[in-house]
């Protein structure tokens, strides 16, 4: 049986991303977030997850990007132990930003915004890893797996695992406190 790749240049597995899922392999390897292991070596009990590729096209980037982009995603939506996930990360009040803005004017303060690359496969090693099935792009023989050190997108508490990590990264900083009216800022 033939199996044609399709035509549609909207669909994730269009010859149009192969450049952007390349990519996003690449810098998985570099970030060193994750391990290839054959199905059977899983331990029991683990749940594999199913990936999904998410694609962009933006071709007015104005940081010298290339304008398709693609990223891995774990599909979190089918974790069988949400009972035990806490999906929720803290998130700053609008009126929050706005005060720390004024103030940073008002003290003549230097403000500057930072994007993370692959930000939470930035965090901190995970306690316990996800498993997720390696994707054909990766060139890897079937039943190949993903074993994940790091939080990855899709799956529900990455945004806390992040969030908690980061944070602990910043109060380390002398003289940087934790706001008493605001826990995220």
């Amino acid at each position: 049986m033939f199996l044609s790749r399709p035509s549609n240049p909207d669909t994730p597995s269009h010859p149009r991303w192969d450049a952007a899922k390349a990519t996003e392999i690449a810098v998985f390897d570099s970030i060193d977030c994750k391990t290839a292991i054959p199905a059977h070596s899983v331990p029991a009990g683990r749940q594999i997850f199913h990936y999904l590729w998410r694609v962009t096209h933006k071709p007015n980037r104005v940081n010298g990007k290339p304008a398709e982009r693609a990223r891995y995603c774990i599909a979190g939506n089918r974790d069988l132990h949400t009972s035990s996930i806490v999906a929720t990360s803290p998130v700053t009040p609008q009126g929050a930003i706005r005060a720390v803005f004024a103030a940073s004017v008002i003290l003549r303060f230097t403000l500057h915004s930072e994007d993370f690359l692959r930000a939470y496969l930035q965090s901190d090693r995970l306690d316990d890893p996800v498993y997720a099935w390696a994707p054909p792009e990766a060139g890897l023989p079937y039943g190949t797996v993903w074993k994940f050190q790091r939080a990855m997108y899709g799956k529900n508490d990455s945004g806390h695992h992040f969030h908690l990590n980061t944070q602990s990264r910043f109060l380390t900083i002398p003289d940087i406190t934790l706001s008493s009216a605001f826990d995220t800022i």
